[in-house]
């Protein structure tokens, strides 16, 4: 999804030049973790800034081993309101050419957003759903799973990312999903549905009815034509 982790050595994506040739291996990987936010604190590029700092507190910050961006203190840095409109029209974009079928273009809007804000919860589950279209079930549960961690009330992603276990038949790991999605939000039909198909799955026939049944009472247009199909 997002290249740059991999590259070595590692290196500022808006200039190429790398961060240090000093840096042990283990702290290298670490900064691979949370090169995002360090490449909007790139000493060779501090134009490229998208925070409230000075370049000068930038400076410093690079310069502290106490305030390093190696111990992921600058994790904690708030994004300005520039920044997150920027990252809210990107996800937009990518609703639009999603819609229109142009799933790939979608990614890449998505990915450029995550590379603005890589915490960001909605982007990361708008690129899972791309990745679902383009049948990449690993891919779609690696994204789902970081917009779950990083908004735990987010039940559309507890729910695809249960959907996604399911397909993959970790039907506990599924299950537990589910849960999660309906303590967020105990009115949100799909989680019941998906409980449903997991008890399907598992040949509780009588459970499954059970499941499907709330979420057809709770308007789910699928789970009242699978209740029918049980029923016949």
């Amino acid at each position: 999804m997002l290249l740059m982790e991999n590259r070595r050595p590692l290196s500022c994506p808006n200039c190429d030049e790398p961060f240090t040739d000093s840096l042990s291996e283990q702290r290298q990987q670490r900064l691979r973790e949370v090169f995002i936010v360090v490449w909007r604190q790139c000493p060779h590029c501090l134009a490229f800034l998208e925070i409230d700092f000075s370049k000068e507190t930038i400076r410093r910050l690079l310069d502290s081993e106490a305030h390093n961006p190696l111990t992921g203190v600058i994790l904690d840095l708030t994004p300005t309101e520039e920044l997150e409109e920027r990252v809210k029209k990107l996800n937009e974009e990518g609703d639009k050419l999603f819609m229109q079928g142009n799933v790939s273009a979608a990614m890449a809007t998505f990915e450029a957003a995550l590379q603005l804000c890589q915490h960001h919860p909605l982007s990361w589950y708008n690129l899972g759903t791309c990745l679902i279209q383009m049948k990449d079930l690993e891919g779609a549960e690696a994204a789902f799973q970081r917009a779950t961690r990083y908004d735990e009330k987010f039940v559309n992603a507890w729910n695809s990312l249960g959907m996604c276990l399911a397909d993959l038949n970790r039907l506990d790991e599924a299950d537990d999903c589910f849960d999660k999605g309906i303590l967020a939000d105990p009115e949100y039909p799909k989680c019941y549905y998906g409980k449903g198909l997991v008890a399907y799955k598992r040949n509780e026939i009588h459970r499954a009815r059970q499941y499907f049944r709330f979420a057809a009472a709770k308007g789910h247009d699928r789970a009242r034509a699978v209740l029918q199909q049980l029923e016949e």
